[in-house]
């Protein structure tokens, strides 16, 4: 199984920041792994321990700096990491952003996109649905149980919902689902991943 994984950096939840000119300012402050991402990396690599064989690559837009959340990605189990990068960039709306994600996933094959449920910065949760439309695969959000079916083509799906748990049976790949806490622990790198990741 082909499996894409979308991360983001954000500033460190614990981080001061105030608004300058309308944009948020934290000079000094570490940037780090969005921690609905770090749900999506972690199911990736837990798909590949069930189904050997099977490749993970991350994807992440924005300044050089994403690189240190792409190498954390691949201390964490992650084969690949895709940084797409230009000036131009800088500022660009969740629509754009799903698009140039969209454009460059289309150029590999794939059977299964992972998401966080939102950004922890912007809150705005529209990045993996628009995703999804451009790729032209279903979507489920806030996900908390994925279980494959034995020969991994379909699985049956939790996602939450006001005041409960939604289940959807037999969800063919491929299709995108975003990240929801409580669909697993994430674990730490480990050093043999770290000094792999630097190479």
């Amino acid at each position: 199984m082909n499996i894409i994984v979308c991360i983001k950096q954000v500033l460190d939840t614990g981080a001061a920041i105030e608004i300058l000119d309308e944009k948020i300012s934290s000079p000094g402050s570490a940037f780090i792994m969005n921690p609905y991402d770090e749900f999506a990396v972690e199911e990736a690599i837990r798909i590949k321990a069930a189904l050997p064989g099977s490749y993970i690559t991350v994807f992440s837009l924005g300044p050089e700096s994403v690189k240190e959340i792409l190498k954390r990605a691949l201390a964490m189990g992650a084969d690949h990491a895709v940084h797409l990068s230009d000036p131009l960039f800088d500022g660009l709306d969740n629509f754009n952003i799903a698009k140039i994600l969209g454009t460059a996933i289309q150029k590999i094959p794939y059977d299964l996109v992972l998401c966080g449920r939102q950004g922890v910065d912007y809150d705005m949760a529209q990045v993996g649905p628009a995703l999804a439309v451009f790729l032209q695969i279903p979507f489920l959000t806030i996900v908390t149980k994925i279980k494959f079916s034995d020969n991994f083509q379909n699985a049956d799906i939790t996602r939450q919902v006001e005041g409960g748990n939604e289940l959807r049976k037999n969800v063919a790949l491929p299709f995108l689902v975003s990240c929801q806490k409580g669909l697993n622990e994430p674990r730490l790198p480990s050093l043999k991943g770290i000094m792999a990741a630097k190479k």
